[in-house]
């Protein structure tokens, strides 16, 4: 969970980030796609009730709130805020 929140505040012109975000292309095989890291990842978040991590990776410390598994305040503000953390969604 660390390293996705490094790899999204990395610049663009790293090598790590453009492999991250491209797809592979190709044919796959026959039958039930095979999950990703980034699969393990979006469900992990879900799970947890994150409900805009990319914003949050961008906020240090709302995203080790998150990476450490923990549970953050649920207010709803601007992204831009620094104010408190909108990472998580009310339950």
């Amino acid at each position: 969970m660390r390293w996705l929140g490094h790899l999204e505040r990395m610049s663009e012109e790293r090598v790590v980030k453009r492999l991250y975000q491209n797809t592979a292309e190709g044919s796959r095989s026959v039958g039930r796609p095979r999950l990703r890291w980034m699969d393990d990842m979006r469900e992990d978040l879900r799970r947890m009730g994150v409900t805009i991590w990319r914003i949050c990776a961008h906020r240090r410390d709302d995203w080790k709130m998150v990476s450490e598994g923990g549970q953050g305040p649920t207010r709803t503000v601007e992204p831009w805020s620094s104010s408190s953390s909108i990472c998580f969604s009310r339950h």
